[in-house]
């Protein structure tokens, strides 16, 4: 039998203040926050061929893979355990055009991806909401994400007023988009992020007792004043604000933000990465700066259309 084949873009989120919220239900534990969905993100191809049975109810195998070399994708492969019964040789490629464990959504991405492309080759019947609901469970229990799929999947520069996975977290975007079928939206905001340092992995940050307490405290405060004055300009001030008072800026990122501001340029860190973002109509006044300080500039357009299936 000839493999089945199905290709999805999610585009990445950057978040720039959050606040964690607990609970015994993994579709209602998330974070509350504001973010930006980004161009840049994981197409994920999904190859799926019928074995034999596991007698277990089970896949018979799942492989995964990043730009081309295998890589374990525990999240991934979480999500599709939990949705794929009988005997099938599943194989899934990301390849992805932004950072892993840099903070800018790739966990969240590839695997609402890997669950859309399932879902449309074996045809589960799961709406988009419902494959978002899976990816989510399967951060929360890997504990690489918090919110990233209901943002990605809601496009703009996101505001997660209540937690939980798509259907059960409340999202509200900065302005409105036009009613049109490009991707245009009520901004003209190029985002402009680079990495500036090592890797973060998100669950030690996050399941440390002392860094959630501080960074739910100032993360409300800011969740608050966004809500007020819902701009572009506010939320990249308010992010810096929680990169600084959360205490969770590396002294990389701290540095080259000090470095962008003697320029004018106003940036904050993206949570959770040693990365910097910043929001701008000038991209190509950013990257030539960026390029001065020794860094490559990933220059993308804000998304409002979410995910889609290439075939």
């Amino acid at each position: 039998m000839e493999k089945m084949r199905a290709e999805v873009f999610v585009p990445g989120h950057i978040t720039g203040f959050f606040e964690i919220a607990e609970h015994g239900d993994d579709l209602k534990t998330g974070s509350r926050g504001c973010g930006v969905v980004i161009d840049k993100g994981v197409r994920t191809e999904v190859a799926v061929k019928e074995g034999e049975s596991t007698g277990e109810g089970g896949c018979l195998s799942i492989k995964t893979y990043i730009n081309g070399k295998p890589f374990e994708c525990p999240v991934t492969k979480t999500a599709l355990k939990s949705i794929v019964k009988g005997g099938y040789r599943i194989e899934v490629f990301h390849r992805l055009d932004v950072p892993m464990s840099q903070g800018f959504g790739a966990s969240g991405a590839g695997t609402l991806g890997a669950v859309i492309g399932i879902n449309k080759i074996l045809d589960l019947k799961m709406g988009e909401e419902q494959c978002g609901k899976v990816a989510h469970v399967a951060e929360v229990k890997n504990k690489t994400g918090l919110g990233d799929v209901i943002a990605e999947m809601t496009g703009g520069i996101v505001m997660r007023k209540k937690p939980g996975a798509p259907g059960i977290g409340e999202v509200e975007r900065i302005g409105k988009a036009r009613e049109i079928s490009d991707s245009s939206g009520p901004s003209d905001s190029y985002v402009v992020s680079f990495t500036a340092g090592r890797e973060i992995q998100t669950s030690a940050v996050i399941t440390d007792q002392k860094t959630k307490k501080r960074i739910n405290a100032i993360g409300n405060i800011c969740l608050n004043e966004i809500l007020k004055s819902p701009t572009e300009e506010n939320f990249l001030r308010l992010s810096k604000i929680f990169a600084y008072r959360s205490k969770l800026m590396s002294k990389e990122v701290n540095s080259v933000i000090k470095e962008l501001e003697k320029r004018g340029i106003e940036s904050s860190m993206i949570m959770l990465g040693n990365s910097v973002f910043t929001l701008t109509d000038e991209p190509e006044m950013v990257a030539e700066h960026l390029e001065y300080l020794g860094y490559q500039g990933i220059v993308s357009k804000i998304d409002y259309n979410g995910p889609r299936i290439w075939r």
